[in-house]
């Protein structure tokens, strides 16, 4: 099947070893199904499959994979993570032990429809307005000024232990609402899943910087004998890669009167204020996610910028697909 992007032609090939591309608004986009290949210390040649996430044609079988206990490395709107699916005792021990190396008091969070939070949430130990916003489905999409976390009180029951912040009992739920990729992708997953939620974090070392770009992991990849054996296959973004946010995401926490940022990251603490219509606190606590620039107020608003950019980018390419399916 073959896509016209006024540019040139684009044959959609889901099994090529050099995937085809399509070029949007002057970025290259992989298209096709890829593979990248890595030398195994001990095990030899290993090739990983590689996917587009702003290929609709891609995102059942990531599901289908997802939802056969693979991993996955995918660019998450500013840097790449880990995604796996959490639903058994020890489903996160890889994401512990192998891939990320960090204490397993440190919760991974979940990548969930904001329709879904009220199957998740424990909506009694909300204040209000905030408990009545979980109750109604339109009002949860608001909880979102971008891509971002949002901290909520969990039930206590049919949620992986790993994904729940023992402290406080909470889950950090993320979602990046107006980017039809992430939204494809967990509708298929919320279709195709009958148990458990994705889960994840930044794909990095603890106390180390994730990756922002696909060239960098590749070649850390191929330094970490453990991610060639744990990660299974790789999702890219190229809009939002191409944009350089070069942040990981903002945490929001609604378990106070008012709302806390817990950790500053790619969206300011002006524009959640503005999108969501709450009155926003810095936690006296806060702490930073991984950045490539300061914490500044000209950086924050740069920051907010390219993540502006690329949602109305990703936004423009889903009515392209629209209008030349």
């Amino acid at each position: 099947m073959g896509v016209e992007t006024g540019v040139r032609k684009i044959e959609t090939i889901m099994s090529s070893k050099k995937p085809e591309y399509r070029v949007f608004e002057g970025i290259k986009i992989q298209w096709g199904k890829g593979e990248w290949e890595f030398q195994h210390p001990f095990q030899g040649r290993i090739v990983k499959p590689t996917y587009s996430l702003l290929n609709p044609a891609h995102w059942s079988e990531i599901i289908d994979l997802l939802n056969d206990g693979k991993t996955a490395a995918g660019m998450m709107m500013g840097n790449f993570g880990v995604i796996k699916k959490l639903d058994t005792l020890d489903s996160a021990d890889a994401l512990f032990d192998k891939i990320k190396k960090r204490p397993r008091d440190q919760n991974f969070v979940a990548l969930v429809h904001p329709k879904d939070l009220i199957d998740i949430i424990d909506a009694s130990r909300l204040q209000e307005p905030y408990k009545t916003q979980l109750l109604k489905i339109e009002e949860r999409m608001k909880l979102y000024a971008g891509p971002q976390h949002v901290i909520l009180p969990v039930k206590s029951q049919g949620i992986n232990k790993d994904l729940i912040r023992k402290a406080d009992q909470t889950i950090a739920c993320f979602w990046v609402p107006d980017h039809f990729g992430f939204e494809g992708l967990v509708n298929e997953a919320r279709k195709k899943m009958k148990n458990g939620l994705l889960g994840g974090g930044s794909l990095n070392i603890h106390g180390k910087e994730p990756y922002y770009e696909k060239n960098s992991l590749r070649e850390a990849m191929s330094q970490q004998r453990e991610w060639l054996e744990e990660i299974d296959f790789i999702i890219f973004d190229d809009i939002t890669e191409a944009e350089g946010i070069g942040r990981s995401h903002t945490m929001v926490g609604y378990l106070k009167e008012k709302p806390e940022i817990v950790r500053a990251g790619s969206l300011s603490i002006k524009t959640i204020r503005a999108k969501t219509g709450h009155d926003i606190q810095l936690s006296q606590g806060i702490k930073y996610a991984s950045s490539r620039t300061a914490y500044t107020d000209e950086n924050d608003a740069i920051t907010d910028r390219k993540v502006e950019m690329a949602l109305q980018k990703v936004q423009r390419l889903n009515q392209h697909l629209l209008v030349h399916k």
